[in-house]
Formats: structure tokens, sequence, C-alpha cells
């Protein structure tokens, strides 16, 4: 088993336990926006886009031009609604875009960590009359997504601040499907609707698994669909590879999946970050 250590990692998505969709981003070539901006779009289908930021970019020192200029874009020409969970937020192309759209009458409405309110762009959102509801609890609402109109969704590793979007290797992708945007709507209106986080959220996703243009896709949601079981069971599925990039890894069964895979000579390379490695 080989792991590079790397500081910082660019991570896999899991955006809903989708190999399939991890597997065709891999083998995508990335392509250089024009003006060479700080990040990289590679097309996958007409259903998906994929951003990758790029902090060795020249151009990420201005904090232009990342996934943050694409999202907020499409948050700008909206025309019915936005709901976005958002972890934490200091992007001011984000804030700007979402005011626009509460400015233009849209529906606009926001859950978000309550250890994370108190940023100078959350608290211009609430100033402003967007509805925002936080999970006031222990627990962190992790979810960072978006969606539009209930017909796109945004998700990805990337939270909504300047050191995720210039300065660490993450990734943003766009996903375009009206079942894609039920799941994640009626994941956002348990927190917005009901104030359901963490362990009473119900497992009620409506399109828990659906083909898309003939690519499988199944649907999880941490903690209610049980992801870490799905998972132990794609690893003991793999006959010839495991790849994974992590930012951190302390999970018992999923390391114990991989070793075992590891031990039966599948091939198994990690990329972590350093310090939570060391």
């Amino acid at each position: 088993m080989d792991f590079a250590l790397r500081q910082p990692l660019r991570p896999v998505l899991i955006l809903v336990a989708l190999f399939l969709l991890v597997s065709l981003a891999c083998e995508a070539t990335p392509a250089t926006d024009d003006g060479g901006e700080a990040s990289t779009a590679a097309p996958v289908t007409d259903w998906m886009q994929i951003y990758f930021t790029d902090p060795d970019d020249p151009q990420a020192d201005s904090l232009r031009g990342g996934p943050d200029k694409d999202l907020a874009e499409a948050i700008r020409a909206a025309r019915v609604s936005v709901d976005a969970a958002i972890y934490e937020l200091d992007l001011w192309s984000i804030r700007d875009a979402l005011l626009d759209a509460h400015k233009r009458g849209l529906s606009v409405r926001v859950v978000a960590e309550t250890d994370n309110l108190d940023t100078p762009e959350m608290q211009a959102l609430i100033q402003a009359g967007i509805g925002v509801r936080d999970d006031n609890s222990d627990g962190l609402m992790h979810n960072k997504f978006v969606v539009i109109d209930r017909q796109v969704v945004w998700t990805g590793s990337m939270n909504y601040t300047i050191r995720e979007a210039y300065r660490n290797n993450k990734n943003l992708l766009r996903l375009r499907s009206s079942q894609l945007a039920a799941d994640y709507t009626t994941e956002f209106e348990e927190m917005f609707v009901e104030d359901y986080f963490g362990p009473f959220s119900p497992a009620n996703t409506p399109f828990p698994s659906f083909t898309l243009d003939g690519v499988r896709i199944d649907v999880f949601f941490s903690p209610d669909d049980g992801i870490q079981a799905h998972l132990v069971d794609l690893l003991m599925a793999a006959q010839e590879s495991i790849y994974f990039m992590a930012f951190s890894f302390t999970a018992d069964d999923l390391a114990g999946a991989v070793l075992d895979r590891a031990n039966a000579g599948v091939t198994v390379q990690g990329v972590m970050e350093r310090s939570q490695y060391e």
C-alpha cells in the first residue's frame, strides 16, 4: 500500500458515493479557463462539470477566477430559487451573488453552521433579510451545496472561503438533474423547514438510486443513510485497484476493508493531508 503525503491535498469527492462519477472525473482531461485563471474545469458529460482549484497558479494570488466565479455566475443566472447549505462563507463573490438573487425577488434560503455565523459575509445575508437557519447544535452542519431552480446542484469538497478556493486543493461539481435536485432539496428542507439536523435527519431521499445517461447514481447523506457501511461494501468488492484521497482518515472499518483488499493483491494508493497523517 502506497501513501503519498502532500500539503495540501486534492481530495476525491464522494458527493453521492458515486464511484462511477469519480472514475469519470479521473479520466477527464482538465482544461484551463481562458486567461489562465486559478481553476480548471473538466467537462465530463452534458449533465456534469467538474472544477478543481489550482493554488499553484500565479493567478490564485489575485483571489479571482477560482471555481467560486462559476458558482457565482450560476447563482446570478437563477430565475426562481437558490437554496444553499453553507458550512463556512467569506467569499464575497458568493455573498454578492446571493444578495443579488434576493434583490431580484428570487426565493433565497440558507442553512448554516452555527459556529460560522459571525463572518461579515454571512451577517450581510442575514441583515439583507435572507432566511438563514443554523443548526444550533454541538454537531457540525458540514454540507456545502447549492440547488438552483430545483434543477441544478452544485456541490463538492470546497467550502465557500478564500482559503478553500485559492489556497487549498479542492473540487466543485455542477450536476444538472431534476432527480438529484429533488434529493438535495429534500435534505435542505429537512434542515431549513423541519429543523432536523444530524441524527434527527430522516432517511427519506426521494431518488436514492437512479440512472442518468447510462450512469448509475446512488445518493447517500450522512448520518441518516449509513454511508460508511456502503463504502465498506464498495471497497470490499474491489478486484484490481483502490485509489483514494482524503483530508482525514480515522474510520477503522474503512481501513480494515482497504487492508483486506491490499492483502488480497488489490493495488491501493492514497494521498492524505500531511498534518492529519503524522
